[in-house]
Order: C-alpha cells, then structure tokens, then sequence
C-alpha cells in the first residue's frame, strides 16, 4: 500500500495530537525505522526470536 505524503502528513498531525506533541516533525525524521531496524539486529544476534 503506498501512502502519499498528503495522508502521510495528516496522519502525523493525529499522532501529534494524541501525544500532545507541540514541536513540527519532519515526515522524514517521523518515518525513519532505522532504530527498529538496528534493535531488531541485535535482538537477532541475542539470540531473541521474533
């Protein structure tokens, strides 16, 4: 499913509600799942099962 930055950004707009987040954040930075990406490494190399 491909979300266009429109829907994107409305969405955001509703997450900052509900977290009662103030401060814009750039649709970039928002989407970045490189954390997860890296937790979900060493979680792996732990020896976790996902």
């Amino acid at each position: 499913m491909f979300w266009s930055i429109s829907r994107i950004g409305k969405q955001l707009r509703i997450v900052r509600g509900v977290l009662n987040v103030i401060k814009e954040v750039p649709i970039d930075r928002a989407s970045d799942i490189s954390l997860a990406k890296k937790a979900d490494s060493e979680l792996k190399q732990a020896g976790w099962k996902t």
